[in-house]
């Protein structure tokens, strides 16, 4: 019996975030210069969407597992200080330890 509920719980570990992402998949890239209006020279990030969906849950940034609204505000989008970088962009890649750090380059392409 205890087989089983191993089995079980390694089951809902990894499939769900898999339906989750077959329920909503959401674009696979966002624009995210087109999709807030944000003016300036930086070239445009072109969030890849489908590649954060397969680490994480979507939970980790929307307020539902169907994708909804985000958890973050995003109110300030000039200046290097906006919302993007000091409180989503930024602060998940320092959490999750991504390697890019804040070099411009990485994400502005």
């Amino acid at each position: 019996m205890r087989v089983y509920q191993i089995l079980l719980i390694l089951l809902l570990v990894f499939a769900v975030p898999m339906v989750q992402a077959e329920i909503n998949p959401g674009p696979e890239t966002i624009n995210l210069k087109e999709k807030y209006s944000i003016q300036g020279k930086k070239k445009p990030v072109i969030f890849d969407h489908k590649a954060h969906q397969q680490k994480l849950e979507c939970i980790k940034c929307h307020t539902d597992e169907k994708g909804s609204k985000l958890l973050f505000e995003i109110n300030k989008i000039d200046t290097i200080s906006n919302d993007f970088h000091r409180a989503v962009c930024w602060q998940c890649h320092k959490t999750m330890k991504v390697a890019i750090g804040k070099d411009c380059n990485a994400c502005h392409k």
